[in-house]
């Protein structure tokens, strides 16, 4: 399990990462944080690729821009901007493909 909002199943080579960061899988620091470790530990387990898909009614409904003003001007800040997380999804080393049904829009897009 790669953190509550994202869990990581092995399915043969392939590591399934499904988010469930209710109720909308909006991004913030615990969802980004989730699909990092969630990539992290399925290419530690030998994933040959990845897929991305939501365990929730919809796959995201995009940035939750309350979290992210909070979390960049409280204590501590954010680990990732969300501009450095999109470029860690497009420079990791495995094909990722995302598994996309319901509403998607914005930053979740």
């Amino acid at each position: 399990m790669a953190s509550q909002s994202v869990s990581l199943e092995m399915v043969g080579n392939v590591g399934v990462l499904t988010m469930t960061h209710a109720p909308h899988n909006l991004l913030g620091p615990a969802l980004i944080d989730g699909i990092l470790a969630g990539l992290a530990q399925a290419e530690a387990a030998g994933a040959r690729a990845i897929l991305l898909k939501s365990g929730l009614r919809h796959f995201s409904a995009g940035a939750d821009p309350v979290v992210f003003q909070e979390a960049m001007s409280g204590p501590g800040g954010m680990t990732l901007s969300p501009v450095e997380f999109l470029h860690n999804l497009e420079s990791f080393p495995l094909p990722v493909v995302a598994s996309v049904h319901g509403v998607c829009v914005g930053g979740g897009f």
